[in-house]
């Protein structure tokens, strides 16, 4: 899977990144004490003296100079008024009261990748070489030479953090290391938009004689390792953690490359020796993963549910099944679905029920890794 790459100049304006409040956040003083209101919220947002000080700021707009000399003239050494400037654009940024607009440098090389994924064309634009060649991997599996895409993502890196924005909106401000799941965020985002009335299943899928398993599990039960550990096993890779079911009660896979945390990487090192050497990438919740590239394409048709497992993870237990009635599997299987068109419709209960009465459905207690691939290809052979 040969990744397209595209490189081009832009024009742009040599000045530097503005950072300023986001439209309806405004400052505010109540009875001698600074806050900030959300309109959008509709939240308000108590300031000590020093967020006081460069929400002012913001609200006109500043570059980053700016405000860290405001805080050296309070008397922060430069370092920390760095630092102190830096988490406040961070916090602000994913509570939606600041942004940045990117002002591009004259003429600047950018990188462009070009993607497709479950009915969404999107090009990526990366400022500089080395951004590509950290992020550009996790979505490498998903390039296409798509002529006119429909979301243009732009990443560029600036006073030590990274501006992400989408169709030439505003920038969020995060922290260089959470660009990568960032960027695969919004897309999760444009998929679902395009998906109504699919509904998307919080699990991991793979693709077995044509017919589809889907792993759940609440979070820490192993889907993303047993998913990789499976893809080398016989199955084919679909999804690492969303499923879209359609109303005629078929399956697809939103085929990203699988997140794997941190406590996982060694247990994979037989079915990915390549994992130890991959870039560490941040989530947003400071969850450190790595996204081991896809070596054959994902299994992207349609295709019928054979099967749904609920993975239960046991220290020292032993493979073993526990088959669930409808109703059980019917309640699992909504606490990780959420209906693409918004609020849930008698439709989607009518086409989930559906689902858990035509397939097999079961708990799966485990705890070791190889044991649990052996389990469920037994499973999957008996039909």
């Amino acid at each position: 899977m040969e990744d397209i790459l595209f490189q081009f100049a832009t024009a742009g304006i040599s000045e530097p990144i503005r950072y300023r409040l986001s439209e309806g956040v405004h400052p505010l003083s109540i009875g001698g004490r600074q806050a900030l209101f959300s309109a959008g919220s509709e939240r308000l947002y108590e300031l000590n003296v020093t967020a006081a000080l460069l929400a002012s700021m913001l609200y006109e707009g500043s570059a980053f100079a700016a405000l860290t000399a405001a805080l050296e003239c309070q008397g922060f050494d430069g370092e920390a008024a760095s630092g102190t400037v830096l988490e406040l654009l961070r916090q602000w940024s994913a509570q939606n009261l600041v942004h940045a607009a990117i002002c591009t440098p004259d003429a600047p090389q950018f990188w462009e990748q070009r993607i497709h994924i479950a009915g969404v064309d999107a090009a990526i634009h990366y400022a500089d070489i080395e951004q590509y060649r950290q992020i550009s991997p996790i979505f490498a599996h998903m390039s296409r030479p798509i002529s006119e895409p429909a979301t243009c993502i732009k990443v560029v890196e600036a006073d030590g953090v990274a501006l992400v924005s989408r169709n030439g909106g505003p920038a969020w401000v995060i922290a260089a290391s959470q660009a990568g799941p960032f960027i695969r965020g919004l897309l999760v985002e444009d998929v679902l938009a395009v998906a109504p009335p699919d509904i998307a299943l919080h699990t991991a899928c793979l693709a077995h004689r044509n017919r589809a398993l889907l792993l759940g599990g609440p979070p820490g039960a192993g889907k993303t390792t047993l998913t990789i550990a499976l893809s080398r096993s016989g199955f084919d890779y679909v999804s690492d953690d969303i499923t879209l079911l359609r109303r005629d009660g078929r399956v697809q896979g939103v085929p990203f490359a699988p997140a794997v945390k941190e406590g996982a990487w060694p247990l994979l090192r037989r079915y990915r020796a390549d994992v130890a050497t991959l870039p560490v990438h941040m989530r947003l919740d400071d969850v450190p993963v790595r996204y081991p590239g896809l070596t054959q394409p994902p299994h992207i048709a349609h295709m019928n549910a054979g099967w749904i497992v609920h993975l239960r993870r046991v220290a020292g237990a032993t493979p073993e099944f526990r088959e669930l009635d409808p109703v059980e599997a019917l309640v699992r299987l909504m606490d990780e679905a959420h209906s693409t068109a918004g609020a849930a419709t008698i439709e989607d209960m009518r086409t989930l029920i559906a689902l858990v009465e035509r397939v097999r459905c079961f708990e799966l207690t485990c705890w070791d890794l190889d044991a649990a691939v052996e389990a469920l290809s037994v499973l999957c052979a008996e039909g």
